[in-house]
């Protein structure tokens, strides 16, 4: 068995170190953009690597942007908070994004078959299909360079996928962490 820690979302901000929308608790060195889409971009989630529901390397947020757009690929863009953090001087404006309201996300602890039933094919209702960090990758796509680390919800976050769920994954060989809509 697998632990999983599933997300419930609660309104407003409340210290939570997991978050949907506000301003990232600490600024990125450089964006993960290209710095002439400055504006383009907005925060929308922000997660603490922890040690226990996310476990990476030298790593200590995990941050969340999407083109602010409606119209664009809705994809997020990662952002990666190295450890040691320093105090970091920005030279870009963080933008909310405007469909990020303010919501923590708190964790609780559960558990996953190490593999998926055969049987549980419903996406809608199917628990292990449910916004959470670790656990069981629902599409069965880890690897030994391949890390799940979690999927959010669209349906459970408020966020826009474009009807998709946006799913997390660390590349152990590149040591980046990728963001696929699935």
């Amino acid at each position: 068995m697998t632990v999983a820690y599933y997300m419930n979302f609660v309104e407003g901000h409340h210290g939570s170190k997991y978050r949907i929308g506000g301003l990232p608790t600490l600024s990125p060195e450089k964006t993960p953009w290209h710095p002439d889409d400055n504006g383009y971009f907005g925060f929308i989630s922000e997660f603490d690597v922890d040690g226990k529901a996310i476990v990476l390397p030298k790593v200590k947020k995990i941050q969340l942007f999407q083109p602010i757009d409606d119209g664009d690929d809705p994809t997020p863009v990662v952002g990666i908070i190295r450890q040691p953090h320093g105090n970091v001087k920005q030279s870009f404006q963080i933008q909310v994004h405007p469909l990020a309201h303010a919501r923590d996300i708190l964790l609780e602890r559960k558990v996953d078959p190490d593999i998926m039933p055969e049987l549980n094919t419903n996406l809608e209702v199917g628990p292990l299909f449910k916004s959470k960090l670790s656990g069981v990758d629902p599409w069965q796509e880890s690897s030994s360079n391949r890390q799940f680390i979690g999927l959010l919800r669209e349906a459970e976050s408020g966020l826009n996928f474009g009807g998709r769920t946006c799913c997390l994954y660390y590349l152990r060989d590149e040591d980046e962490v990728i963001v696929e809509l699935k």
